[in-house]
């Protein structure tokens, strides 16, 4: 058997060398996409949690008739009630942050999102929550009021929740 000179076995080596880069770039390939999958999952079950705390807000025909009362007219409610449509719709607030936190890393497809912040935006031009929106503004940071206020610019020509829970054509 013949030896091996020192440049053929450096050109082994280079050999093998370009064999493991790329066997790793095809792995982190395959990682890359697994993520994204993941991520996109993830942005899925999100909306989904959305949609959960949006129409969870109405669970029971009295919490419903809470609800109504408070999209309504935020100041007919008590102090305590107050406090609970308070916290109702913070954490649907919450939630949909969090689906357009999502959706500007490209996790949320853009047609799903625009049903979500639609959703928001009906809830928004609410009588009674833009009288709370008043009393709590001061609570938000400057982009999330930033963000509020596109959301119904863009959404202006749709009904409010109020009007779209009459179930009649054209709000009427």
């Amino acid at each position: 058997m013949k030896k091996l000179t020192l440049n053929q076995w450096t050109n082994i080596a280079e050999i093998v060398g370009m064999m493991a880069v790329f066997v790793s770039l095809v792995f982190v390939g395959l990682e890359i996409r697994q993520n994204t999958d993941q991520a996109k999952a993830e942005g899925l079950e999100t909306g989904t949690d959305f949609i959960k705390v949006f129409y969870n807000m109405a669970d029971t025909t009295e919490s419903a008739d809470f609800i109504l009362k408070g999209l309504a007219d935020f100041n007919s409610l008590t102090r305590s009630e107050k406090i609970v449509f308070d916290g109702t719709i913070v954490n649907v607030t919450i939630e949909f942050e969090v689906v357009e936190e999502l959706y500007s890393q490209g996790n949320i497809a853009e047609d799903r999102y625009y049903n979500y912040e639609e959703m928001m935006a009906r809830i928004l031009m609410c009588p009674g929550v833009i009288t709370w929106y008043e009393m709590t503004e001061n609570t938000f940071p400057e982009e999330v009021k930033e963000r509020f206020s596109l959301i119904k610019q863009r959404h202006a020509d749709k009904e409010n929740l109020l009007e779209y829970f009459k179930y009649e054509r054209g709000g009427k």
